[in-house]
């Protein structure tokens, strides 16, 4: 039949439906798109395990220029059952080792159990000797939920470890804490007439299902800053300083005066990186933006006392 406006209703009903088909992939295209695009912003810290692809990314974007072409044998490295996978860091003269364990519990067994083997090995002077140490003597491991990272470095000279290595090293440990283990800063700071304060704070929390049983993971470093607004000279005798929180106190006390102000210094164990024979996690709480810390100097029979509080 033909309708007077439409023309022929099969010819219409035909046109209809191929349009309809026709937005409904476009549709389905746009929403495969959108998924595309979310899961590529989705951080990668939410990730439940890492694989060793994540770690090389990872390092490979903080400056480190790696090859598969390493001379050592991943069996003389073996921490727990884990060889690791070893790349040649080709702009230092270093090796990433890169261990993969299937879960947390199973990378802290491992751990555990090569701590316990160096904690055996001491020589006879009590020095610590495994795998890594002596032969290695710039050694550093960092913890990412399932992995274990190890940097192996070799400096001819402090000049050089400052100018190269040091910097390569901050922006892995940097990479680590951020991109994979979700690593955030807290600040705390405060001045009064005499002193400023201030309270730095990097840390990660991670929470994870062992047999149905949940669990938490967690780091934290402390960074405590001190500058006096006057003439640090004019500092004699007794000094004393306390910064005072809910999780304990920090204090130093001088009968030398005050030596110079403290500063923030970039440390790869603000981000979490750590001598491979003393431990991986250090443990911690997670830190409130509503706490206040109390700083209490005391010198040249004088005391002020500075709250500090959070500015993130």
């Amino acid at each position: 039949m033909s309708h007077p406006i439409l023309g022929n209703e099969d010819t219409w009903f035909k046109k209809v439906k191929t349009a309809a088909a026709i937005v409904i992939s476009i549709i389905l295209f746009a929403g495969v798109i959108i998924g595309m695009i979310n899961a590529g912003n989705r951080n990668i810290a939410d990730k439940e395990n890492f694989t060793v692809g994540d770690i090389v990314r990872t390092a490979k974007k903080a400056g480190l220029t790696l090859t598969a072409n390493s001379d050592l044998a991943p069996a003389d490295y073996t921490i727990g059952q884990a060889q690791p996978r070893i790349y040649h860091i080709k702009n230092l003269d270093g090796e990433l080792l890169i261990y993969y364990y299937a879960t947390i519990r199973e990378r802290d067994e491992a751990y555990k159990q090569y701590q316990e083997t160096i904690n055996n090995n001491k020589d006879g002077s009590g020095n610590l000797s495994s795998m890594f140490y002596p032969k290695w003597p710039l050694t550093t491991g960092f913890a990412a939920k399932n992995m274990i990272v190890v940097v192996v470095i070799n400096a001819s000279s402090i000049e050089e470890y400052d100018a190269k290595v040091h910097p390569l090293l901050i922006n892995l440990g940097k990479a680590i804490f951020y991109n994979l283990n979700g690593g955030k800063q807290i600040v705390y700071q405060g001045e009064g007439q005499n002193w400023k304060g201030k309270v730095v704070i990097t840390y990660y929390a991670h929470f994870w299902k062992d047999q149905e049983l949940l669990r938490y993971e967690g780091f934290s470093n402390r960074q405590n800053v001190l500058e006096y607004k006057g003439d640090t000279r004019s500092i004699h005798g007794d000094f004393s300083y306390e910064y005072q929180s809910s999780s304990g106190m920090t204090k130093l006390t001088s009968s030398n005066g005050f030596t110079g102000n403290m500063g923030h210094r970039e440390s790869i164990h603000n981000y979490g990186g750590m001598p491979m024979d003393f431990g991986l996690i250090n443990g911690g709480g997670i830190p409130s933006a509503d706490e206040v810390i109390t700083l209490t100097v005391k010198w040249n029979k004088t005391q002020e006392t500075i709250p500090l509080i959070s500015v993130n």
